[in-house]
């Protein structure tokens, strides 16, 4: 995109050159006089505009794959006047005697007209792709959230259904041992605490990994 706004500048460049060369032709052929200033800066409007804007689009916020449309719409607005202009020199009932400033104003119209619309419509495409692209991202985060919820809702359960068996089995093994002491008492509940530790890994599990 460096390339094309290098290009822009060029172009915009030759136009002001050109501006001034026929304003020094004419200053000495004809002599000075503000008709030939003020058409001149007329001509040099749009040149002038399109050269900011060539070295502004680089550091501005809008994406470079949008640069093209405020080119194509400052070049559309050159286009519509200048078949304005075509149009009206053809139609056999216009008079066609338009002077170089009139033509001027009509070409700075155009263009800066263009160059204007160009860079409220592209920021208006910006700002809905944005918005689009947020939306997707509240939707990717929503649909994490619900996958989230319902890991939540398969530990509680682990929790409050697979734990109590065990938890209940180890608490009358113990309770057992206390009023009949027995290895065999001690060993069971040891079982059924490991067993309470494999769910309890397993769990961890299916919140990381899902089931």
């Amino acid at each position: 995109m460096l390339r094309l706004a290098h290009l822009i500048v060029i172009l915009c460049v030759l136009v002001v050159l050109l501006a001034g060369v026929r304003f020094v032709y004419l200053f000495e052929s004809v002599g000075t006089g503000s008709g030939i200033v003020v058409d001149t800066i007329l001509i040099m409007i749009p040149g002038l505009t399109f050269l900011y804007v060539g070295t502004w689009l680089p550091g501005s916020d809008i994406e470079p794959r949008h640069h093209r449309h405020i080119i194509g719409w400052f070049l559309g607005g050159l286009g519509v006047m200048f078949g304005f202009l075509v149009l009206r020199e053809l139609h056999p009932n216009v008079n066609s005697d338009w002077t170089v400033g009139t033509q001027a104003i009509a070409f700075m119209i155009g263009s800066v007209g263009g160059l204007l619309i160009g860079i409220q419509k592209t920021r208006t495409v910006a700002r809905t792709e944005q918005l689009e692209q947020q939306n997707h991202e509240l939707t990717r985060r929503k649909r994490e959230l619900t996958n989230q919820n319902r890991r939540l809702e398969n530990v509680t359960t682990v929790i409050s259904h697979d734990l109590r068996s065990p938890l209940s089995a180890t608490i009358g093994w113990i309770e057992l041992a206390k009023t009949a002491p027995n290895a065999d008492h001690l060993a069971k509940a040891t079982t059924a605490l490991r067993r309470m530790g494999d769910i309890i890994d397993n769990t961890l599990a299916l919140t990381q990994y899902g089931e």
